[in-house]
């Protein structure tokens, strides 16, 4: 299946994660990203992924661009490339200025020209060369991996919301991971993305709920309340986003409800995005919104990875999404 898995980074633990990457790998589903934020660590978490699964590609998504060196970045692709050869994948992203800043104490300067020196380096580092490099923020000068390194080129997506990361996307990148986009916009970034290669792929993170298993208004809720810290507590970069897509009224009233201390409020503003940026209804509904994208886009349902009902929410929705899928093949 041409779907992928992910999870919500927040309480994510990496005992619920391998169950349902266990999980995703029965059901035949493509990918499971592994999230990095100030929960688990990516690297160590996939490696382990890796290790008790045998088919699906499992991915970094995303790791950012200052709080690790770009060699190291590239040693530690071509470490998980020797425990599962071409099934790790790698997503870069560039991060925000209050987590770069005040919780790893760099700096945050020219975050598109440094994601773009990073990939470069990474992509030596793995192959094997000499890494002789003057850039504007790297400057290397001998290095070499002392192991053996990439047979084949490491397969990087950058974590991508405006045009100018889109456009980065589609020069230097295989494609673009997108978070909290909304699916009627879903053909703008695609067309960016593509513009250069018709081949670049774009996975697209969404949330998921059942109305079978979890749409239940607790459900919902959960959704809608993911909706509003990405939009009211993750920097400006989705509520930008987001207002030159054509939501602006929409994640204004957010913003204003939530500064005000009125989440109730909040979350009902929010409500109007569900659709856009989210997967709910009945498992064909939903089979067939999934059935529907491009060939090009790879969805990514998100699951909370925090406890045992998550594990079986996810491990309950995604065998019902994979048996739909299948008779909608089959028809």
């Amino acid at each position: 299946m041409n779907v992928g898995i992910g999870f919500d980074w927040r309480g994510a633990n990496l005992q619920a994660m391998a169950r349902i990457a266990r999980g995703a790998e029965e059901f035949g589903y493509d990918v499971v990203w592994v999230p990095e934020a100030w929960g688990v660590e990516a690297f160590s978490s996939i490696a382990h992924i890796l290790t008790i699964t045998g088919r699906v590609k499992v991915g970094a998504g995303i790791v950012n661009v200052y709080s690790r060196s770009a060699t190291l970045i590239g040693m530690g692709s071509v470490t998980l490339n020797q425990i599962a050869p071409e099934r790790f994948i790698l997503g870069l992203g560039v991060s925000g200025r209050g987590l770069i800043e005040r919780w790893h104490g760099l700096k945050f300067t020219d975050p598109l020209t440094r994601v773009v020196e990073y990939l470069e380096v990474i992509r030596k580092t793995a192959s094997g060369e000499r890494v002789d490099y003057a850039g504007k923020h790297l400057n290397l000068g001998g290095f070499r991996l002392f192991t053996q390194p990439l047979t084949k080129p490491l397969e990087v997506y950058l974590a991508a919301l405006g045009d100018r990361s889109l456009k980065l996307a589609a020069e230097h990148f295989d494609g673009s991971i997108l978070t909290m986009y909304p699916a009627s916009k879903l053909n703008h970034a695609l067309n960016i993305t593509t513009s250069l290669n018709p081949n670049k792929r774009v996975y697209l993170f969404q949330p998921v709920a059942l109305n079978t298993i979890n749409n239940t208004p607790e459900g919902m809720r959960q959704i809608v309340r993911t909706i509003v810290f990405y939009v009211a507590s993750m920097g400006d970069y989705y509520h930008r986003n987001l207002s030159r897509l054509g939501f602006e009224s929409v994640v204004e009233k957010i913003r204003v409800e939530y500064g005000a201390g009125r989440r109730d409020e909040a979350i009902k503003a929010a409500e109007p995005l569900v659709d856009e940026l989210a997967l709910v209804g009945a498992p064909r509904e939903v089979a067939e919104k999934l059935e529907a994208y491009p060939k090009q886009v790879t969805p990514v349902l998100m699951f909370k990875a925090e406890n045992p009902e998550d594990v079986d929410i996810a491990l309950k929705t995604m065998g019902a999404l994979s048996e739909e899928l299948r008779a909608l093949k089959g028809r």
